[in-house]
């Protein structure tokens, strides 16, 4: 199986469909998903995948042309624009914008729909990204950090049986770990960190290639204090 195929015949699918009924929603909307899954495979493949996360903005956008109070149109172009800060942060672009934009219609989404929690991750997982940026720049990113635990917190009150929802706390409080000075703070945050994503574990153990690395870093901070 070729993933890039897959996405290229899923994408030629949508279109010809939108070609009969270009008012569909689901069929847009879909347009807009497999191009956001497009342009994360090729970002994990070190490709620039912006090209196909603006291609799932202009679908998302015209969607909400459709349906202006659709909060899955919201969430998608939110998280479009987020995995577009992402690839800023990663290769040292500038994400403000990105930043913005993502906020915005991340926070429309959820107004929409207060417990929707692939919203509220993706809410969190833009924090996460935030917070990296910010402490490439040798910034402070303890607000960043706060507000997507806040943001997680949230989604797993709602879905506490989330694999995703752990392993995106994990990551933040993994992140706190880093950027504590004092020790005693460091390996709190790192502690939790680990138990979090044993516990994203637990729930789906498949995660494990995706994070797995990330629960090394966590167990490496605890295992430096005893040295």
């Amino acid at each position: 199986m070729n993933p890039e195929i897959d996405f290229e015949k899923g994408i030629e699918h949508f279109l010809k469909s939108a070609q009969i009924n270009n008012k569909n929603l689901i069929t847009v909307s879909n347009l807009a998903s497999t191009y956001i899954l497009k342009g994360d495979y090729e970002s994990t493949k070190g490709q620039d995948p912006m090209r196909s996360f603006e291609r799932a903005v202009e679908y998302s956008q015209q969607a909400l042309q459709i349906d202006p109070n659709d909060s899955y149109s919201f969430q998608a172009l939110g998280e479009a624009r987020a995995m577009q800060a992402k690839w800023m942060v990663t290769s040292k672009g500038s994400p403000e914008s990105y930043f913005q934009s993502a906020n915005e219609n991340l926070e429309k989404a959820i107004e929409l729909w207060p417990e929707f929690t692939e919203a509220i991750r993706t809410f969190a997982e833009m924090y996460r990204w935030k917070a990296e940026w910010h402490l490439q720049r040798n910034e402070s990113a303890k607000e960043d950090i706060r507000q997507g635990l806040d943001a997680v917190e949230r989604s797993l009150k709602i879905f506490s049986e989330s694999a995703e929802g752990h392993a995106k706390k994990g990551l933040l409080l993994l992140l706190r770990a880093r950027s504590e000075s004092l020790l005693k703070k460091r390996l709190e945050a790192a502690r939790r960190a680990k138990t979090s994503l044993e516990e994203a574990f637990r729930i789906n153990a498949n995660l494990k290639g995706k994070y797995a690395s990330y629960l090394g870093q966590a167990q490496e901070i605890l295992k430096s204090s005893v040295r």
